[in-house]
């Protein structure tokens, strides 16, 4: 049998399983088989499909060029030259049907990625539209706020100009009340308001005025640092401040006179982490009575009782701050002062002590009751000892003082009270002493 050239083959496919294959089908034992028993045989000797199809192809180019090459008999019958012309036409047409399966199938693999690919596109556009549709609404909330923050903002403004229209009202109000207190003991006298020295009641009025302007003014000064505070920072910030500066000023109220509640160090973790972010908070600690002294800042109004109900203003403030998460400060600490100011304010006035006239019968008087009772002090006495037995006094005096026992021991004189103890051993000591001692040797070691 003579051989020709095989067509070059794809490295994926093994020429040796391809030309074992050619051989199977070379054999003249299994020309008779089917060409579908025979494809099967070799896919189950474990050649794959395009190393079939590589041998079924050189099988028919070697059959074709044996039948070229062969002289044909003369003899020949037109069966000899049928048959091969029918293998090869079956082999074609099996191959050619494995070939279609292997397309359908690239077609079902390409049309499934496909479709996973559209999937996969469809959810993305939806993340996308979902996306674009919380953008939007946080757009929405965003120009909602602004637009609450700016009305807060406006109210608070009215407010401020509302709140320091009242302050002057109340500050004229409380300076009536006060001449009005001071006149009112003049009309219980029946004094007449024509003949009160007016210089002398001015002098009298000018420690009440002097500490209710200063009271106004701190309680303004605090007002603004509060209304500073509201406008230049956000709710969060206040609140979480006021929870800080609630337990400074309590106790700075419960315990005013204490000193290591007076100082707050500025280094702490609760003042850089929640106290230094808030803006004007110099100004507010500044505004209730606060200094800055080296790394602290001392409270120094605790001399002053007026000033602790500015304080107790600022603790309203904090806590309302709390409750209304930020807001509200300098609104609650008016309501506060609005309640609380009038009787807050307490002058030292130098009112002079009225002397008692000196009176002989009521020094009389006196003097009776206190013979009086001397009186039934002694009877008393008196009668206790009258009815107590008489015991003879036989106990010794002792001396009042250490210097006198000196004195007693030097004169040789026996102080009662002293115990003299005998100088003399037990006799388990004596019979120690009395037995004589015996001196033992002392083994050496290296006598030994």
């Amino acid at each position: 049998m003579e051989t020709t050239d095989v067509a070059p083959t794809p490295a994926s496919i093994d020429t040796e399983k391809v030309a074992s294959g050619v051989r199977f089908l070379s054999h003249p034992d299994v020309q008779a088989t089917p060409l579908a028993e025979r494809l099967e045989f070799l896919e189950k000797k474990g050649l794959s499909r395009a190393e079939i199809n590589a041998a079924v192809e050189t099988h028919h180019q070697t059959n074709v060029a044996l039948a070229k090459s062969a002289p044909a008999p003369a003899s020949s019958s037109i069966w000899s030259t049928l048959f091969p012309l029918a293998g090869t036409t079956a082999a074609l047409g099996f191959l050619w049907k494995f070939m279609q399966y292997d397309e359908s199938q690239k077609m079902d693999t390409e049309s499934a990625d496909d479709y996973a690919r559209v999937a996969t596109v469809s959810n993305e556009t939806a993340l996308v539209q979902a996306i674009q549709g919380q953008t939007a609404e946080m757009v929405k909330l965003m120009s909602v706020m602004q637009l609450e923050a700016q009305e807060r903002r406006a109210l608070l403004s009215s407010q401020t100009t509302t709140s320091q229209i009242i302050t002057e009202l109340r500050t004229e109000l409380t300076s009536l009340k006060a001449a009005v207190k001071k006149l009112q003991p003049m009309r219980a006298a029946n004094v007449n308001p024509v003949a009160i020295d007016v210089p002398n009641a001015l002098k009298e009025s000018t420690p009440v005025l002097d500490a209710l302007a200063d009271f106004q003014i701190k309680a303004s000064k605090m007002l603004d640092a509060l209304r500073l505070v509201e406008l230049d920072n956000d709710a969060d910030a206040i609140k979480q401040a006021a929870g800080i500066l609630i337990m400074y000023t309590k106790n700075l109220v419960e315990q005013p006179d204490v000193p290591r509640y007076r100082r707050i160090a500025t280094g702490n973790a609760n003042f850089k982490q929640k106290i230094e972010p808030l803006q004007h908070h110099i100004a507010l600690l500044t505004s209730i009575g606060f200094e800055k002294v080296g790394m602290s800042m001392e409270w120094k109004w605790h001399e002053q009782p007026s000033s602790l109900t500015i304080l107790k203003a600022a603790v309203s403030a904090f806590e309302s701050a709390v409750a209304n998460n930020g807001d509200v400060l300098s609104l609650a600490a008016e309501n506060f002062l609005s309640t609380h100011a009038p009787s807050a304010i307490v002058v030292e006035s130098a009112e002079k002590t009225t002397v008692e006239t000196p009176n002989l019968e009521s020094f009389l008087q006196k003097l009776g009751a206190k013979q009086d009772v001397k009186q039934k002090a002694a009877r008393i006495e008196v009668d206790d000892v009258s009815s107590s037995p008489i015991i003879s006094s036989t106990e010794p005096s002792y001396p009042t003082s250490f210097a006198d026992v000196m004195k007693m021991v030097q004169n040789g004189e026996e102080v009662p009270g002293i115990r003299t103890i005998e100088d003399k051993l037990s006799t388990e000591a004596q019979a120690r002493l009395d037995t004589p001692s015996v001196a033992t040797a002392v083994a050496k070691p290296w006598a030994k």
